[in-house]
């Protein structure tokens, strides 16, 4: 009897470490958001997995037309909400709400 006890225990410690063991050889994924600049002076961001571009978005989601983002910190801002929506697992489509929620400026 007694000796069952201690082999379970054994195997509860073995399966334990192992799991650590396991955990911290994953690899990590890098995600983050940069900001690019366009060739009309606007701003756009992408969205990186490790070192490939997941999405990459060259115009102000939600709004009419094709605008830029003026301003690098409005493309960063933005970019930074999608990948939230995102890790989130909500529906990453942006509206013209969150974008005034967000104070980025396009023309309406």
């Amino acid at each position: 009897m007694m000796m069952t006890t201690d082999i379970k225990k054994y195997v509860k410690i073995l399966l334990i470490f192992s799991g650590v063991f396991f955990c911290s050889c994953q690899p990590k994924i890098k995600v983050e958001v940069k900001s690019t600049q366009q060739t009309d002076g606007g701003w756009g961001y992408e969205i990186l997995k490790d070192t490939s571009v997941y999405i990459s978005q060259p115009f102000i989601p939600a709004v009419v037309g094709r605008q830029t983002f003026r301003t690098e910190d409005d493309a960063l801002k933005t970019g930074r909400l999608m990948l939230k929506k995102i890790i989130s697992r909500q529906n990453p489509a942006l509206t013209i709400h969150e974008l005034d929620s967000l104070e980025i400026q396009y023309t309406k």
